[in-house]
């Protein structure tokens, strides 16, 4: 029993220890509307197909990008800024191959990172890779929360390939 008592302790020290590293981590974002959007060296684009929207985090601003803005979006995946795109087959569908530099595949980097998983989704990911969600309010919170963690995620993907000399792999396909 004792035993038990000590596995115990020592299991809610180390979720403690993870909670605080997580939320030492944490990027604050900062909304931005598309007129005061500006292109960074990368881009994080996350395109949520149930709504249509497109939001890219870039740094430590998020933007959403809706129907109206189209021509400020193309000219942005029109750009020679790198771009890190979740689940990309999905994104070319959608937007054609007119996106240009795109250097990141976050769906196909969790496979290489973990292949044996059963699910690549972005929910999934940010668990995984201790990644904390930012809350957003409004219509557009969830593009905006997911863009957030796409930046979360993509970091801490990088750094795992890296560490299993895989980022080349990544890069080559």
């Amino acid at each position: 029993l004792e035993l038990f008592k000590q596995m115990k302790l020592m299991n809610l020290s180390a979720q403690s220890a993870i909670e605080l590293d997580s939320a030492e981590n944490a990027v604050n974002f900062e909304t931005v509307s598309t007129k005061d959007f500006k292109v960074a060296d990368i881009s994080d684009i996350y395109y949520c197909e149930d709504c249509g929207l497109v939001a890219v985090a870039n740094g430590e601003t998020v933007t959403v990008f809706k129907e109206e803005d189209k021509e400020l979006l193309d000219a942005l995946l029109e750009s020679d800024c790198k771009k890190r795109i979740f689940d990309s087959k999905n994104f070319y569908k959608k937007f054609g191959f007119s996106v240009k530099n795109v250097c990141f595949d976050t769906s196909l980097a969790a496979y290489l990172a973990n292949p044996s998983a059963s699910e690549y989704t972005l929910e999934r990911l940010s668990a995984e890779y201790g990644v904390p969600a930012c809350e957003f309010s409004g219509d557009d919170g969830d593009a905006l929360k997911n863009a957030a963690l796409l930046y979360g995620v993509n970091e801490k993907l990088s750094e795992a390939l890296e560490k299993s000399n895989q980022l080349d792999l990544l890069y080559d396909i």
